[in-house]
């Protein structure tokens, strides 16, 4: 009669291998999950709030002499998980940019900063553009100044707060100096 031990032994290896390759499998179904996820899904989780802005300026209609300053902002959440926009804060300067006389055309934006806005949207005054930015969308605004046609500069700077607090704050800044109120 034939041993039974060298069956039930090769069963037993059999079974351990089977275990074994069963463990690995599942170890580089999540070594793999874990390199995918990380190139492909998890960038698009973090910080994509994208703020785009133009100025433009043109002669009032309505106020003779009067020149506008349109400021046109855009903010596009190009995530795929939502964000809110908690608060939005925008502060804006007009100014006469040095002549070449006066020592040349150079302006110190960090000066101009620590000087009274012409304009001031607080941080919790509210806008149009705080709210709920779901994956893929975007809100624009145009924020409209009447002032005289001077030659006339702008200057502005905005902080967005969002939520989640990854994104964090975005501050945005830009400026203009082709006043078209001033062309003939």
């Amino acid at each position: 009669m034939e041993d039974p031990q060298p069956a039930d032994r090769a069963s037993k290896i059999i079974n351990n291998t089977k275990v074994i390759f069963e463990i690995l499998g599942i170890i580089a179904a999540g070594v793999w999950a874990f390199f995918v996820f990380g190139k492909t899904q998890d960038p698009q989780f973090h910080s994509q709030l994208n703020v785009s802005s133009k100025i433009n300026f043109f002669r009032s209609v309505s106020e003779s002499g009067s020149c506008v300053t349109a400021i046109n902002v855009t903010i596009s959440n190009d995530r795929n998980a939502s964000v809110k926009v908690k608060s939005l804060s925008l502060r804006v300067w007009h100014f006469d940019f040095p002549s070449s006389q006066s020592g040349g055309g150079y302006f110190d934006y960090e000066a101009l900063k620590q000087t009274k806005p012409t304009w001031e949207l607080p941080k919790g005054a509210g806008s149009v553009l705080m709210g709920q930015y779901y994956p893929k969308t975007d809100y624009g605004y145009q924020f409209q100044f009447i002032g005289d046609r001077k030659e006339r500069y702008v200057y502005y700077i905005a902080q967005i707060e969002t939520d989640p607090v990854e994104v964090g704050m975005e501050t945005f800044s830009s400026s203009e100096t082709e006043n078209n109120c001033n062309r003939v």
